[in-house]
């Protein structure tokens, strides 16, 4: 009867440390995938966050929700999946009123063409 209390104690404090590590994950953009010992791309590390706005569909709203979930680089969201993106707006807008693919496309070409020009300084 004894071991009850230090039980009970133990799971509610499990429970919140799990809680704060998703959190952790999602502020920090880090998946499933990167969690495991997948290889992942690099991602650079900026000085300011890209004006996500410059892809088509994304406004001031949905920006500050994707940087919430730690989300600044273009590189960042062109690796996500459309699912993924979904999960992330769904709390602010249905996600049938969004085109995640084309975000995706749109992050992959504005990433390419910073490339090309650090590339070529």
């Amino acid at each position: 009867m004894l071991f009850i209390p230090p039980f009970v104690i133990g799971v509610v404090v499990g429970f919140f440390l799990k809680q704060g590590y998703e959190v952790w994950q999602r502020r920090n953009g880090v998946t499933a995938n990167m969690a495991s010992n997948e290889a992942t791309a690099p991602v650079l590390i900026k000085a300011e966050p890209d004006s996500l706005e410059a892809i088509h569909g994304i406004g001031p709203v949905f920006a500050r929700r994707l940087r919430e979930e730690g989300i600044e680089y273009f590189e960042q969201l062109a690796q996500l999946t459309p699912e993924r993106i979904h999960a992330i707006i769904a709390p602010i807008r249905s996600s049938h009123m969004i085109d995640a693919e084309r975000w995706i496309d749109e992050a992959r070409t504005f990433a390419e063409k910073r490339e090309q020009v650090r590339v070529s300084l």
